[in-house]
C-alpha cells in the first residue's frame, strides 16, 4: 500500500496523474432473450438475420463516434 501512495505523490508531483477513469465502452452481445424474441417468418433470411441486423445496428449506433471510426463499423467516421 505504501508504494502506490509513493507512487500516486510521484504522479501528482508531475502533474501525470489523471483525475478520470478511461475505460473501454461497454459492447453488448445479444441475450438468449433477445435471441428468442427476434420475429422469424417463412426464411431464415427472411426474419431472424434481419431481427438480428437491426440489433447489431442499433448497438453500434449507441457506441462513441471514435469506436465506431477505430473498428471501422458502420457510421463511423471513416465509413461516413
Amino acid at each position: 500500500m505504501d508504494s502506490l501512495r509513493a507512487r500516486c505523490r510521484r504522479l501528482r508531483a508531475t502533474n501525470a496523474l489523471l483525475r478520470e477513469w478511461k475505460v473501454t465502452p461497454p459492447i453488448s452481445f445479444l441475450t438468449p432473450g433477445e435471441w428468442e424474441s427476434i420475429p422469424v417468418s417463412g426464411t431464415a433470411a427472411d426474419g431472424g438475420v434481419r431481427g438480428t441486423s437491426d440489433l447489431n445496428k442499433a448497438r453500434i449506433a449507441e457506441l462513441p463516434p471514435g469506436v465506431r471510426s477505430q473498428f471501422h463499423l458502420p457510421g463511423g467516421e471513416s465509413n461516413a
